[in-house]
Parts: structure tokens; sequence; C-alpha cells
């Protein structure tokens, strides 16, 4: 893996540029990379749903559930490693189907098949879930086996930004080269959902997702009650360039991206999104945040 350390947010702008050299592949004319934004450099690629359940307590409340649902034991710590790997793929699965179930009720648009409850009517395997509908419900913050990559660098370094309560950790951007994606091992890009199915999200950020495929092999990859990172794999970590920036330059960044185009309102559009974005916008540009405060005339001076 290579780290690639920038000092200011113009350096870094710059370099992530989506014409750059680097992020070419000349022998085709088509780009070589796709990428990814963290807040936190030091935060690691992994799937939101496969984080570990002491911090996933979404996650832990649904294999208590299902597993309790199913009649067997509720302590998960006790579950044998292979026990516990397909319970929290039951998990993953119940809720994806919750968040098209209760989609469906409040009447939003889902095309798909949604199977049934998995808390209600337990299965003996993990039933497949649809690619599309996975990645409706990681764009909305639902838990997923997915880890959502751009072919935009720069929305990828919008998406670095994230929260002041990220403001003194350094940021950084992943890059991963197509061509060290492994083959035949379970690993596999798949392209986002079409836009006809009113993904606007996806759309709009030029969505792409690693993930491991959905089948019975799946359970060799859980060690000792953990999912892997995705650079782990001695293949995708040839793959990688981790580009970083100082916390410090987070809202030069956040203002030169609203200028090109990379902002909420942009790449998740919703009348929400405008009024958030005007409101970074007043508080990061020079032209609003530098302007001295207004003061209520004295209209009785001495």
């Amino acid at each position: 893996m290579t780290t690639i350390s920038l000092t200011t947010a113009e350096q870094f702008l710059e370099y992530l540029r989506p014409s750059a050299n680097q992020w070419w592949d000349h022998f085709v004319d088509r780009p070589s990379h796709v990428f990814r934004g963290h807040a936190d450099a030091a935060w690691k690629l992994i799937p939101k749903g496969w984080r570990p359940l002491d911090d996933n307590p979404h996650v832990s409340a649904l294999m208590r559930a299902v597993a309790w649902s199913s009649k067997q034991v509720t302590e998960l710590w006790s579950l044998r490693n292979e026990d516990q790997a397909i319970f929290w793929r039951f998990a993953l699965s119940e809720a994806a189907i919750q968040f098209a179930q209760l989609g469906r009720n409040v009447g939003l648009e889902i095309p798909w098949e949604i199977q049934r409850s998995l808390i209600t009517s337990p299965w003996d395997y993990v039933p497949y879930i649809d690619i599309s509908l996975l990645a409706l419900a990681q764009h909305h913050g639902v838990p997923t086996q997915l880890l959502d990559w751009s072919d935009d660098p720069l929305t990828a370094a919008f998406f670095a930004i994230g929260e002041d309560v990220h403001f003194e950790k350094d940021l950084c951007v992943w890059a991963l080269k197509l061509s060290e994606v492994p083959r035949g091992d379970g690993l596999s890009v798949t392209l986002t959902t079409p836009p006809n199915i009113g993904n606007s999200n996806m759309r709009a950020q030029s969505g792409i997702f690693l993930a491991h495929a959905q089948g019975p092999h799946l359970n060799d990859v859980f060690v000792n009650g953990a999912w892997p990172s995705f650079e782990s794999n001695e293949h995708i970590a040839k793959g990688l360039t981790k580009i970083t920036l100082p916390g410090s330059e987070r809202r030069k960044l956040q203002s030169l991206l609203i200028k090109e185009k990379r902002s909420e309102a942009h790449l998740m559009p919703s009348w929400d999104s405008v009024a958030k974005t005007l409101k970074k916008e007043w508080a990061t540009s020079s032209l609003w945040s530098g302007a001295p405060a207004l003061k209520r005339p004295d209209l009785n001076p001495r």
C-alpha cells in the first residue's frame, strides 16, 4: 500500500482531480481507479455492517432477535465461530428486509421482491438480497456488507470531510486500482444500481461497491469473531493508495469542493441538502465568514 501525505487543501484537490494522469489507464483511455473518503485516516476499509459488535449496536440487536426467534442461544459471544458468522449474516439480511418492508408500508417505491422477516418466519439459510436493495439501504445508513466507493475522486474527498467531531483528525481518500481487485476468490467490484430505480444519491455520487459475494463461502473469511478489512487482502493492498490531509485543512477543502460542485446539495440532492450546503458555504466562504458582524445603529446619539 502506498501513502501520500499532502499538507494543503489546494494540493489535495489538485492531486485528486479526475483528469490527473495517475487515475487513468492510458492504454485503453479509461479511468483505472475507484475512490473512498474517510474522515479519520486511521479508519480501516470495512463495511458498516461488518464492524465489531461492540461498536455495532444495531447489528447486535438484530443478531439477538434472530437467534432468539430460531430458539438458539441469546448470548452471541458463546456461539461457535461459524454459527456467529451465520447469525451475523442473518442480521444484515434482516436489516435490509425491514428497510424495504417499512419503505413499502409508507408508500415508497420498492420494485424488488421482499423476503419474509427472518424473525417472524425463521429460515434455515441466509437469503439472497438484491444488490440494488442493498445499495439503496447502504446509502440511507442501514448497515450492510457493502463498502461504497465512487469513480469520482472529488466525491470521495467530500465524504472525507466528515463532521465537526472529526476536526482534529487527519482525513484521507483511498484510491483502489481496479486491475488489482482479485477475481475468483469471492471478492468483486459490483457496479451500482441503474438510475431508473429511484436511487438519486447513487446516481449523483457515481457509486460503485466493493463486496464479498453473498455465497456460503463467506463464512470462511470470518475469523475469531471478526470480519476482515479489505486492506488486509494482499491483492487489494497492492492496488491501494492512501492520500492524507491534516484535519486543520478540512474547512478550506470544504469551501473548495463547494466551488467544484461536490457538496451535500450536489451529491445527495434534496431541499434539506440544499439548505445545509448554503449554511456551510456561509460558514466557510471568505466573502461571508470574513464580514464583520452587523450592529444596530445608535438612534439616540449623545
